[in-house]
């Protein structure tokens, strides 16, 4: 099932929403969350240097960009917006970081099973379907890998 289907269309009414019309505004005026959350996770063994971790739902890279300004060993970053993915590229390049962006769905991603040590998602688990999205999560994930979901609210439908 789509969001929509899934009943969390109410979140933006029910319309079809085309991240990569976005791409601009998210790259110019939206910061992403303090640094004091980096801060914390990381006081929990999330985001640390030995680790593995995906962004799922990346959209301009701001999450993944500041985890590998941060040294995580090894920081992927995917969304479902070819436009998005463009823009993180070139802003992480900007940056002088190693981050491999892909295109991809959150529920259908293109690496190898037990490849993240943590997957995050911020702002976006709602748009994802979770009947998809969790098994593909827990196939991505290590063993005793973490999943991160971060500003981001549980809704049953």
């Amino acid at each position: 099932k789509s969001a929509i289907e899934d009943g969390l269309g109410s979140i933006d009414h029910g319309r079809s929403i085309d991240w990569g019309n976005t791409t601009e505004d998210y790259a110019r005026f939206r910061p992403g969350p303090p640094q004091s959350l980096y801060d914390r996770l990381q006081a929990l063994d999330v985001g640390t240097t030995e680790q593995t971790l995906l962004d799922l739902g990346t959209g301009t890279g701001v999450l993944a960009r500041e985890f590998a300004r941060r040294g995580v060993g090894r920081v992927c970053g995917s969304d479902i917006s070819d436009v998005q993915v463009s823009m993180a590229r070139e802003l992480a390049m900007k940056s002088g970081l190693a981050i491999d962006f892909v295109v991809a769905a959150a529920e259908s991603q293109p690496f190898a099973s037990g490849s993240f040590d943590v997957v995050t998602a911020n702002q976006c688990w709602p748009y994802f379907d979770r009947s998809k999205v969790i098994p593909e999560v827990l196939r991505l994930l290590k063993p005793g890998g973490v999943l991160a979901l971060l500003g981001s609210v549980a809704v049953n439908p």
